[in-house]
């Protein structure tokens, strides 16, 4: 493996490094570094069709493993450096025409109510503007998109819950 670090460079050395790793292991128990499920990602949303052929051949989390990932990301309101960063992963794979874009931003009535999410040990359903909750109950959701304009996908950006429709000076 010495070699391999030394010839290679540091991102297919890990890669191969893990498929060593994980040659010697049932399916069940593979783990993966968030490294590689940033990797594999990347892949995927490249090309479904070369995930697809790529988990054939090597050792990779399955498309639902990723989807399951995605999921659990714990997205709070306001802009978030997560999404940014997994929008920036998603477009460098684009060709320059599908980076085309632009920003949108709704806002929708939500029904207002108390939930108590157990996952964060928080009751969730106040307003939140992405710096701290308030005593109102939020009853209005404002959404920022970015959509493609030469090819079809969009990508929720940040989103905000308020208990009155949103003012313009809201988001000094």
């Amino acid at each position: 493996m010495e070699l391999v670090d030394e010839c290679l460079p540091p991102d297919t050395a890990s890669f191969i490094a893990t498929q060593v790793k994980m040659a010697n292991k049932k399916k069940k128990g593979y783990r993966w570094t968030w490294k590689m499920k940033m990797l594999c990602l990347s892949i995927f949303f490249h090309s479904k069709q070369a995930y697809s052929l790529l988990e054939k051949k090597f050792f990779l989390p399955s498309k639902r493993y990723l989807q399951r990932c995605l999921q659990q990301s714990n997205i709070k309101p306001g802009f978030s450096p997560e999404v940014f960063a997994a929008l920036e992963m998603k477009v460098k794979t684009f060709p320059e025409k599908d980076k085309l874009c632009v920003l949108t931003f709704d806002e929708i009535s939500l029904k207002s109510g108390l939930m108590y999410n157990a996952n964060l040990d928080e009751i969730e359903g106040f307003e939140d503007m992405g710096w701290g909750k308030t005593q109102f109950i939020a009853n209005n959701g404002f959404v920022f998109m970015v959509r493609g304009l030469a090819s079809k996908w969009k990508q929720l950006i940040a989103y905000f819950l308020t208990s009155d429709p949103l003012k313009a000076n809201a988001m000094e």
